[in-house]
């Protein structure tokens, strides 16, 4: 199953970077953002920073927020607090 997602991912996405661990692949909110982007529903992506410390978490997953919340998926302050502390 993970192999089909990283082969939809790099295939049919396009994303930029490769996925070995889909956890740190995708613990900075970058790689999300950039699916996001790339279904259109992140405006802002080139706002996101591909770095994976605190500050860029939380410029990530502050900037996911609200176009997840359009979609119905709740990311609320707690959890953004969980993902940027890994």
């Amino acid at each position: 199953m993970s192999d089909l997602l990283r082969r939809w991912l790099r295939d049919d996405v396009g994303i930029t970077q490769p996925v070995g661990n889909f956890e740190q692949a995708f613990a900075s909110g970058y790689l999300l953002g950039e699916v996001m982007a790339r279904c259109n529903l992140q405006p802002d992506f080139a706002k996101f920073s591909g770095k994976n410390t605190p500050d860029a978490r939380i410029n990530n997953y502050t900037r996911l927020q609200p176009s997840l919340g359009k979609i119905g998926v709740q990311l609320d302050t707690r959890t953004v607090t969980s993902l940027v502390r890994g």
